[in-house]
């Protein structure tokens, strides 16, 4: 909304109702292209760029007395969701009556489980299987299909960070190793990594919605080759969060398949920086994974920079925001402020616009409670 300035005095606070109508949105036709039989144990692997489908369309056969089911996706490039039906062709993936349970998480790598006990329960007989994107703008979605009765799939090998070999890196290369995508049924964010063991900051907003904070399955990428999205590895939960500062702790506690973290692993982790120590132009980049990023639904790390534009001060008289030039967009949230010498020192949080002018706002490291820090401070 655009609302001009009366006068020349402040025109004060305006509360403002907005209300729209919008159509109901078309039932998400089921998968088109050939129903393919899958035999149990059996991997299969799916090119969807190379078919122009948006999902793959299988049917397999349960044997009598099997106990439980195991759907697993591996390998996947881009996000797909799972439709089980039983006895019929999967019809719609956003109508109830279209099928009978579905998968649909944040999770690359999607799962789906049925035992003898579930809703809808596993019975015997011929079920079909639909995997399929439900984001319009991907292209690029490749994925391997398993299904097993009576006993899990199992699931891939993962390499673990770091990456890249640190004599072929620019310092600012080396520093971007540390900076992370998150993901939930919250939405998803950037997030720094804090310590070799694990510990990571986002802002609070990237795993809440609508009162409800998302505490476990948070899932983290690592970037493997900085052309190319991040690679989903991890699964964190929340240790801490703080609505008024809009920041949230979390800590890595396993990997994606839901495997205990290797003996040894360390990841790789940004040095705080020193935000008091900043004055007006001086040099900040910040990192992340905005939505602006790329063309489809998974990004890889955009960096922009700019230099600080000024302060805000709270009614203590520290330190409450950076503000800065540099772009910070939708995706950014969570993600990382450094200065010159890439340390880390704010988390980008939000953006305010008037007249096309920007202004980008970031949380200083120096908010960050003192029992946290302890934390994380200690791993390192």
């Amino acid at each position: 909304l655009d609302i001009a300035r009366a006068g020349p005095s402040d025109v004060g606070t305006i509360d403002l109702d907005v209300r729209f109508d919008a159509p109901e949105p078309e039932p998400l036709p089921a998968t088109s292209g050939p129903l393919r039989d899958i035999a149990l144990g059996e991997r299969v692997s799916v090119d969807l760029y190379e078919t122009g489908d948006r999902g793959a369309r299988f049917r397999f056969n349960v044997p009598p007395n099997a106990r439980s089911l195991d759907v697993r996706v591996l390998g996947a490039s881009r996000d797909v969701d799972l439709f089980l039906r039983k006895g019929a062709v999967i019809t719609s993936h956003s109508e109830d009556d279209g099928y009978d349970i579905k998968g649909v998480t944040t999770r690359l790598n999607e799962r789906l489980e049925l035992t003898r006990d579930s809703t809808p329960p596993l019975t015997d007989g011929v079920w079909y299987l639909d995997v399929a994107s439900l984001v319009g703008s991907d292209e690029r979605i490749a994925f391997d299909v398993v299904i097993a009765v009576d006993g899990e799939v199992e699931a891939d090998e993962l390499s673990f960070p770091p990456y890249f070999d640190d004599d072929d890196l620019t310092p600012l290369e080396r520093a971007a190793q540390a900076i992370v995508q998150v993901s939930s049924e919250n939405g998803s964010g950037s997030a720094t990594m804090l310590s070799a063991d694990g510990y990571l900051m986002t802002n609070h907003h990237v795993i809440e919605q609508d009162g409800a904070v998302q505490r476990d399955d948070i899932f983290v990428s690592f970037t493997t080759d900085f052309d190319e999205p991040p690679e989903q590895i991890f699964v964190a939960e929340l240790v801490e969060t703080d609505e008024e500062l809009d920041l949230a702790l979390l800590r890595i506690t396993r990997d994606i398949y839901d495997r205990p973290l290797p003996a040894g692993l360390r990841l790789p982790y940004l040095e705080l920086g020193d935000p008091e120590a900043l004055r007006h132009g001086d040099l900040l980049y910040i990192a992340g994974f905005p939505s602006v990023g790329g063309f489809e639904s998974r990004t890889s790390l955009s960096v922009t920079r700019g230099i600080v534009s000024g302060f805000v001060n709270d009614v203590h008289g520290n330190r409450e925001w950076i503000k800065t030039d540099a772009r910070i967009n939708a995706g950014n949230s969570g993600g990382t402020a450094m200065d010159a010498n890439f340390g880390y020192v704010g988390v980008p949080s939000r953006e305010r616009i008037a007249d096309d002018d920007e202004l980008g706002y970031s949380r200083p490291v120096t908010t960050i409670p003192a029992a946290w820090r302890a934390l994380f401070e200690s791993r390192r």
